[in-house]
C-alpha cells in the first residue's frame, strides 16, 4: 500500500467567469444545466446536490425547485458525490486527474484534494466520519481513515474498479471489470469471489452479507452470504444499469441506460422496470433513495428528476425538455418555438422561461406567422396543427396524411406550402383550413423549402433514381417546378436564401455538403465542406452566414462558403437548429438533450475573440476539424505566463502524445495534431496550467 499525500496549497472554491466568455452562452435549458449530471447526493428532503461534467456543481434547499451554482476551480467532470452528516462532505472529480474535494459547512465551500493521481474517484462510501473508500477506476481503491486527511491506494485483484462498498472497518467489497473481489482485513487481501462476461459498474450491500452488483447488458448479481455465492438475476427491459441502491434490506433501486429505473421490493430476487418520461431516452447515472418516499436521480443532458412517492411518480426538476430539439421558429428576439420528437416548448420572454405546451403531443417541424398563430407538424406521422393562441389549444388540420411532413412555410397569412419525406408538395390558399397536391416526384423525398417572394420558391431533398441531390423551383407560387442542376451524391437537407438570385444548399451528410448559387439556381458551385456535416443554416447577406453541426461545431462565413470559422460554444455534442438576429446580435442555438444556448453580442462584426488581446482567463476550444483525418488545430487561451501542458489521451487515459509541456506566453496560441499513426476512434485532449485544468473530446475518422 502506498500513501498519497494531499497538495500543502488548499485552493478554496472561488466564484470566477465563465470560461467561454466570447460569446456569453447561457443555458436557458435544461436548467440548471445542460451537461450530464454524473453524480446526485442529498442530506435531507430539502437540501442536495448535483455535479457533472464541465466542473458542473448545484446545491438547493427546496427539494430541487430552484439551484444555486457553487463555481470550482476545475472544469473536471464530477464522479460521485458523499456526506456524512449534514455538514461534511466529499465529491470526487476528474477523468485524467484525480481530485477529492471536501466541505465541512455543507456544501457552502470545497477544499480541493489533488491525489496526483490518473481518473478521479467514483462511488464514495463512508461507514463513518472518518472512515471511507472510492473507486479509482484502476487497479486500485482508496481509502481514508481519518475523514479525507490522507487517502491511502489499496491495490485489487481488479484491473478496472468501478463500484466499491465498505460494511465495516474490516469487509470491503470492490467491482469492475469482469469481477467482484472481497477484503475482510480493510483491504491489506483480496480474494476474487466472481468473474463475469460482462464488465460491473456498480455494487451496494445492504449488511455484510446481501449485497448487489449491476453493469453492463443488464448484467444483475446478488449475493446473501458475503459473496461466497453471487447468482445471476434476469432484469428484464434493463440493458447497461449503471447504478442501485438500497432503500432498506427489501427495497431496491437501479437505473441506466435510455432513463430506465428499476424497482425490487424483496431484495432483488424480482425487478419491474419503468422508463419514465421525465427520464426517456437519457441515461441515468445516479439514484439515492433517501428514504422510503423520496428517491433522486440525475443523468445525461441534465437530467435530474424526484419522486417523492417511493417511485410510483416522478418529478422532473429540469426545465421544460431534455431531449434532442430537433425544430426551431423564431418571430422575433424574445418569442420563439422548438420541438423534439414528441414536445414543443415555447418562450415569451427571450427564454427566460421555456415552457412546455400541454395542448400538444407530439413534436416536429415548426412554422409561426407571429407570436400567436403558428403550424405544426409532426416528425414521425402525417399531422399538422394549428393554434391562433400560442400554443394554448390547437385545431388539427390534416390527420393521417401517408407520409410525415419534413417543412413549412408561408408567404403569406393565408398562402402557405408544406413537403413530405415521400415528395409531395402541398399548398393551401386559406390559412390551412384546406389543403391541395401541387407537386411531387417519384422514388424521392423532400428536405426543405424556402420562398424568396410570394412566387418564387425552392424545395430541396433526395431522388434514387437517378441517385443524387434534388433541388427544385417554382416562379409561379408553386403552380410548375423545374429541376435544377446540383451534382452531388448528397442529399440537401437545408436551403436558405438571402434575395432572387443568392441561395445556398446544405446536406446533413459527410463530403462536399455545401453549395451556393448567385443566379437564382441556375448553377450551383460547390464551397467549402463544413466538417462533419450541416445541421441548420443561416446567412445574414451574400457573404456572412452561419452552420450547425455535431461535436458542438459552430461556423461562420465571410465570404459565401469559401471558407469557414469555428466559433466557441461550451458543448461538444449536436447542434440541430438556430436563430441569428444581425441586428441585435441575439442567437439561439438548439439541440440534443433538450439543448439551447443564447448568447446577445454575435452581432456582424463576428463571435471570435480579439487574438490581439491578453485572454481573461483560460480556455480550451475545441479542435477545428472535428471530426478530422488526419490533422486538427487546437487553440487554448492564456492569460498569463507559465508552465503549460496540452496532451492526447485515448479512450482509457494513455497519454498518446504531449503537443505542449513548458512555458508559454500570455495570448492565444494554436497548435496542430497529427493524428498519423493512431486509430480511428474517440480521444480526449487536455490544458493544465497551475490549478486550471480542461478537458474536450475529438473524433479521429480514418
Amino acid at each position: 500500500m502506498k500513501t498519497i499525500k494531499f497538495l500543502t496549497a488548499v485552493l478554496f472554491i472561488l466564484v470566477v467567469n465563465t470560461l467561454y466568455s466570447q460569446p456569453a452562452w447561457v443555458w436557458q435549458n435544461p436548467k440548471p444545466s445542460g451537461y450530464d449530471m454524473n453524480a446526485v447526493c442529498f442530506i435531507n428532503s430539502s437540501t442536495g446536490f448535483l455535479g457533472g461534467a464541465n466542473g458542473e456543481l448545484y446545491r438547493t434547499t427546496n427539494s430541487g425547485a430552484d439551484w444555486n451554482r457553487i463555481t470550482l476551480a476545475t472544469t473536471e467532470t464530477i464522479q460521485s458525490i458523499c456526506f456524512t452528516d449534514a455538514n461534511t462532505g466529499y465529491m470526487g472529480a476528474g477523468r485524467f486527474q484525480c481530485l477529492m474535494f471536501k466541505t465541512t459547512n455543507g456544501g457552502l465551500n470545497w477544499t480541493e484534494q489533488n491525489l496526483g493521481l490518473q481518473y478521479g474517484p467514483r462511488s464514495i462510501n463512508f461507514i463513518n466520519a472518518a472512515t471511507g473508500v472510492a473507486a479509482h477506476q484502476q487497479g486500485d481503491i482508496l481509502k481514508t481513515t481519518n475523514s479525507g486527511v490522507n487517502w491511502i491506494s489499496v491495490n485489487t485483484s481488479i484491473s478496472y474498479n468501478a463500484g466499491v462498498w465498505q460494511c465495516s472497518p474490516s469487509v470491503i467489497y470492490s467491482a469492475g471489470s469482469t469481477s467482484i473481489s472481497k477484503s475482510t482485513d480493510g483491504g491489506g487481501n483480496w480474494i476474487t469471489q466472481t468473474t463475469n462476461s460482462g464488465d460491473i459498474l456498480s455494487i451496494c450491500f445492504t449488511d455484510t452479507d446481501n449485497g448487489l452488483a449491476a453493469g453492463r447488458n443488464g448484467l444483475m448479481l446478488r449475493t446473501s452470504n458475503g459473496g461466497s455465492n453471487w447468482n445471476t438475476i434476469t432484469v428484464s427491459g434493463m440493458y447497461d444499469i449503471y447504478m442501485l441502491r438500497y432503500q432498506n434490506a427489501s427495497t431496491v433501486f437501479a437505473c441506466g441506460q435510455g432513463g430506465a429505473v428499476g424497482k425490487s421490493t424483496n431484495g432483488g430476487l424480482n425487478w419491474i422496470v419503468t422508463y419514465p418520461g421525465e427520464t426517456y431516452f437519457n441515461t441515468l447515472q445516479c439514484i439515492q433513495p433517501l428514504n422510503a418516499n423520496d428517491i433522486f436521480m440525475s443523468g445525461a443532458f441534465g437530467t435530474i428528476t424526484r419522486s417523492s412517492n417511493g417511485g410510483t411518480n416522478w418529478l422532473q426538476l429540469f426545465g421544460s425538455v431534455n431531449n434532442e430539439l430537433y425544430y426551431s421558429h423564431f418571430t422575433d428576439d424574445n418569442n420563439g418555438y422548438a420541438s423534439s420528437f414528441n414536445s414543443v416548448i415555447k418562450t415569451t420572454n427571450g427564454g427566460v422561461n421555456w415552457i412546455k405546451l400541454s395542448s400538444i403531443a407530439f413534436g416536429g417541424p415548426v412554422y409561426y406567422r407571429n407570436p400567436s398563430t403558428g403550424y405544426h407538424a409532426a416528425m414521425n406521422s402525417g399531422l399538422l396543427y394549428k393554434t391562433t393562441n400560442g400554443g394554448a389549444n390547437f385545431t388539427p388540420l390534416i390527420t393521417g396524411y401517408p407520409s410525415p411532413f419534413r417543412s413549412i412555410n408561408f408567404t403569406d397569412d393565408n398562402t402557405g406550402y408544406l413537403v413530405t419525406s415521400n415528395a409531395k408538395t402541398l399548398k393551401t390558399t386559406n390559412a390551412g383550413a384546406n389543403w391541395q397536391q401541387i407537386d411531387s416526384t417519384d422514388n424521392a423525398y423532400y428536405a426543405d423549402m424556402t420562398f424568396t417572394d410570394p412566387q418564387t420558391g425552392y424545395l430541396s431533398g433526395y431522388k434514387n433514381s437517378p441517385a443524387g441531390a434534388l433541388i427544385k423551383k417554382t416562379t409561379n407560387a408553386g403552380l410548375n417546378w423545374t429541376e435544377q442542376t446540383l451534382s452531388s451524391p448528397l442529399a440537401m437537407t437545408t436551403l436558405w436564401f438571402v434575395n432572387s438570385n443568392t441561395g445556398f444548399a446544405g446536406s446533413n451528410s459527410s463530403g462536399q455538403n455545401f453549395y451556393r448559387t448567385t443566379n437564382g439556381g441556375v448553377n450551383w458551385i460547390a464551397g467549402t465542406p463544413v466538417t462533419p456535416y450541416i445541421n441548420d443554416m443561416y446567412f445574414v447577406n451574400e457573404n456572412i452566414g452561419y452552420t450547425v453541426s455535431l461535436f458542438g461545431n459552430f461556423y461562420r462565413t465571410t465570404n459565401s462558403g469559401t471558407n469557414w470559422v469555428q466559433l466557441t460554444t461550451p458543448v461538444d455534442y449536436a447542434i440541430r437548429t438556430m436563430y441569428h438576429n444581425n441586428n441585435t446580435g441575439t442567437t439561439y442555438l438548439l439541440g440534443a438533450g433538450g439543448m439551447i444556448l443564447k448568447s446577445t453580442n454575435g452581432s456582424i462584426t463576428g463571435f471570435g475573440q480579439n487574438e490581439n488581446t491578453t485572454p481573461d482567463n483560460y480556455r480550451l476550444e475545441q479542435n477545428y476539424p472535428n471530426p478530422f483525418n488526419p490533422v486538427t488545430s487546437l487553440k487554448i487561451h492564456i492569460p498569463t505566463g507559465g508552465f503549460v501542458k496540452l496532451a492526447v489521451y485515448d479512450v482509457t487515459g494513455k497519454e498518446v502524445e504531449v503537443l505542449v509541456n513548458g512555458e508559454l506566453n500570455a495570448g492565444t496560441h494554436k497548435v496542430e495534431f497529427d493524428a498519423s499513426g493512431l486509430p480511428s476512434g474517440v480521444y480526449f485532449y487536455r490544458l493544465s496550467s497551475g490549478n486550471f485544468v480542461s478537458t474536450r473530446k475529438m473524433v479521429l475518422i480514418k
